[in-house]
């Protein structure tokens, strides 16, 4: 009997890659092969060291090695802790959030405006971190093992951050293989200023979200819409009424109504690129319910 007793309260015990908790990881990953630039008073580096900010939320280990990765990257003066209630809620439902701490256009790097400058070297610092985030999936010894599928790859921006992922998407040799992008007021006009060099975007990208406030005083909706314009692949466009350029991505409390709404359309995008087609249709109605202008 007490044999089938400890056998009974094994199979019940967690397994080794159950996370019974929400998780949060910080860690620095160095690139010596790019040199951050002098910008705004700060002095140039020789290496170019990327803070990382990881969320994931309770699961079994079957559902830890099924979760997808929103790989994000934050505009002019932003930071991963900005994103502490976009990227608690979304890790919560099922998607891990890493969001990257860019060394010359972050809060803290204190360039101010001039850090937009270092946007060039911004692409290849998301390539280098969701490389370092793949080695520490794989790593038995590393605290994100199997904590996520970092193939199941979805990338997102606010602002400068989406002007990043537009570069790396749509200009670069080898885009990323990524099954959806998502776009916050991308700052898309900065891109004008290297189009000499690069040439047009690529019309092609994977299937595209883009949201964006009306009264945002530093991108207008009609950036947005010459975005989604500008693609002749999937795309929905949602404007959403009276809202500025941070609030709607920005903040630590998830239950403020225009950061909820940009929520509930990221993880229903999420859905729908992974697999689950029609996924979003529902929350492009709530979005419109409430006086949203949705392009779908």
């Amino acid at each position: 009997m007490r044999s089938l007793i400890l056998l009974l309260l094994g199979a019940c015990a967690a397994t080794p890659l159950d996370q019974t908790a929400p998780a949060r990881d910080e860690r620095t990953v160095i690139d010596d092969t790019r040199i951050a630039p002098a910008l705004g008073g700060q002095p140039e580096e020789s290496f170019r060291s990327l803070d990382v900010i990881t969320w994931t939320g309770a699961a079994t280990g079957a559902e830890r090695l099924e979760r997808p990765l929103l790989l994000f990257a934050h505009g002019i003066g932003g930071d991963p802790t900005k994103l502490e209630g976009f990227a608690t809620s979304l890790a919560d439902q099922g998607i891990a959030v890493a969001a990257v701490r860019f060394p010359r256009s972050s809060a803290g790097a204190g360039a101010g405006l001039a850090g937009a400058l270092d946007l060039p070297e911004q692409p290849a610092d998301l390539a280098f971190v969701l490389d370092a985030l793949r080695a520490a999936v794989d790593d038995r010894d590393d605290p994100l093992f199997r904590a996520f599928d970092a193939d199941r790859l979805i990338l997102g921006g606010h602002s400068l951050g989406g002007a990043t992922v537009m570069w790396w998407t749509r200009w670069s040799d080898a885009p990323p293989e990524t099954l959806g992008t998502l776009l916050v007021a991308p700052f898309a006009p900065i891109l004008d200023t290297y189009a000499d060099e690069h040439g047009a975007l690529s019309p092609e990208a994977s299937p595209t979200l883009v949201v964006q406030g009306t009264e945002d005083p530093l991108v207008a909706p009609f950036v947005s819409e010459a975005v989604v314009a500008s693609l002749t692949t999937p795309a929905w466009l949602v404007l959403l009424p009276g809202v500025d350029h941070a609030s709607l991505i920005e903040g630590a409390d998830p239950s403020l109504p225009q950061l909820a709404t940009t929520i509930a359309l990221t993880r229903a995008f999420v859905r729908e690129v992974d697999g689950e087609p029609g996924a979003l249709d529902p929350a492009l109605d709530d979005a419109e319910a409430d006086g949203a202008v949705v392009t779908r």
